[in-house]
């Protein structure tokens, strides 16, 4: 069970358009709190100052957890997160950039070891192609990085994402759309969890006279370890009968492939 109550500001500035519903996305994400019994306070501090194309905003919330480890032992503590946001937009009749920056700090007031700090930078780009603008490519890129105190450091990572897709009108009946992403985790402590992930995707979709939607879609991915393990292998039979070692390199790597 869960009780929540606060305060929110927010900035008088009126705004419009793909951007800012893009700011909002990029401003909209929520808290993941750690299960049990929580009381969280919401403190506003919570504001926003629009200049021309700018947007900044800062938050601070207090939040009570009887369970902060989610074990047998229910230890309770009580978590502070401090939050910036701020981004920058270029837009015009066709093209729309956005520029972003998030970071927040958590900080346990009895178990200070798991107090960490988390920053993520990206760009987002928006624009209409083709003749009468009626195909939409959106494309972005995210950089994120997490730092925890050392006793906690095996959950320090960093991360990049890409993505890009297109959806383009292929007929008054038909619609098609191409999407592909990559992202990349990097653990600092546990290098062999290092991993590199790519997702393709692609759909038809089609409306036929009598109202029916048809659609057609594939999905392509595949998920490759980057660091390399070691395997000893050993060959022979008994004691002194010479057995051969050698070792060979493996990444270990998923691939999955999906049409409906």
């Amino acid at each position: 069970m869960k009780f929540s109550f606060g305060m929110k500001g927010h900035g008088a500035h009126a705004s419009a358009g793909q951007s800012r519903r893009k700011l909002q996305g990029v401003f909209g994400g929520g808290l993941l709190c750690p299960g049990g019994f929580t009381i969280a306070l919401l403190l506003a501090l919570s504001f926003a100052q629009a200049a021309a194309q700018f947007r900044f905003g800062a938050q601070m919330l207090t939040m009570y957890d009887d369970n902060v480890n989610n074990n047998h032992l229910g230890s309770s503590d009580q978590i502070s997160q401090f939050t910036l946001q701020a981004a920058h937009d270029w837009e015009s009749e066709t093209i729309s950039t956005q520029a972003f920056y998030t970071g927040s700090l958590n900080y346990f007031d009895s178990r200070n070891e798991r107090t960490f700090h988390y920053h993520s930078v990206g760009l987002v780009h928006s624009r209409l192609l083709g003749r009468g603008a009626t195909a939409t490519l959106n494309a972005g890129a995210t950089y994120s990085l997490r730092r925890n105190r050392a006793a906690f450091a095996f959950y320090d990572h960093q991360q990049l994402a890409i993505y890009a897709n297109l959806k383009q009108p292929l007929s008054n009946d038909c619609l098609g759309r191409l999407s592909y992403s990559l992202r990349y985790f990097n653990f600092a402590e546990l290098p062999e969890f290092n991993y590199v992930e790519h997702y393709a995707f692609a759909q038809w979709t089609a409306t036929v006279a009598t109202k029916t939607t048809i659609i057609l879609e594939t999905d392509l991915g595949a998920k490759i370890y980057t660091s390399t393990s070691l395997q000893a292998l050993a060959s022979g039979r008994g004691r002194h009968s010479g057995a051969n070692r050698r070792e060979t390199e493996a990444r270990p790597q998923a691939t999955q492939f999906i049409g409906i």
